[in-house]
């Protein structure tokens, strides 16, 4: 069986022995969390974008991937052994961080949510809108968690959005909304890119320049 590959960070490359055991740890997780959060947002743009019909269920799936992914950086974060936490990177994405948190709130106390959400005729589990930039704008495409129908062919209700200043190419504003929470997964992505940048320029001046 041929081996799998492994693709090695930044934090391979700090000498072990000029750092304890449970920094080495979090930055390893860290970074491994990082990619998984930009892993998961690079495939439901794919879905997007698929000229073929997409699985919706895949989409909604991987949109709450990065929402579960999130929390775990959060949690992450605050552990925070060895970080800056005055380092602005460090405050910006915890900001967006807070986001997720609602919308993982909502899951969290299903039970009380679930028959006011029925009534209402809303999805449930939620569903994930994008914006694809066109000549005239931008066209909109939703995904959601199994059908658009409630019984009797009634329709779920699907809320609107804020209409954006811009539209990035090739996607944007990927959203996911569940009762009266969203979150602008594209924002996040942006978000944990520029930390995972920041975050690596920390360790490199840090851990691997000085040794």
């Amino acid at each position: 069986m041929a081996a799998l590959g492994f693709e090695m960070g930044i934090v391979s490359e700090i000498p072990i022995e000029s750092i304890d055991k449970r920094r080495h740890v979090l930055f390893d997780s860290l970074e491994f969390v990082f990619s998984q959060i930009e892993n998961r947002y690079q495939s439901l743009a794919y879905q997007f974008l698929s000229n073929k019909e997409a699985d919706q269920s895949v989409g909604v799936s991987l949109a709450w991937d990065i929402v579960d992914w999130s929390e775990s950086l959060r949690k992450l974060l605050g552990f925070g052994a060895g970080l800056k936490k005055k380092d602005v990177w460090y405050t910006e994405i915890l900001s967006h961080l807070d986001y997720v948190e609602d919308v993982r709130h909502f899951i969290q106390h299903f039970d009380r949510s679930i028959n006011t959400n029925l009534e209402a005729s809303i999805p449930p589990l939620g569903h994930v809108t994008a914006l694809i930039p066109s000549d005239r704008g931008y066209n909109v495409k939703i995904m959601n968690a199994g059908s658009f129908y409630l019984e009797k062919g009634e329709k779920y209700k699907i809320g609107g959005f804020k209409v954006p200043a811009s539209v990035e190419y090739p996607v944007d504003h990927i959203s996911l909304f569940i009762g009266a929470h969203s979150v602008n997964l594209s924002e996040l992505y942006r978000a944990v890119a520029k930390a995972k940048g920041s975050f690596i320029v920390y360790i490199q001046n840090t851990y691997i320049k000085k040794t």
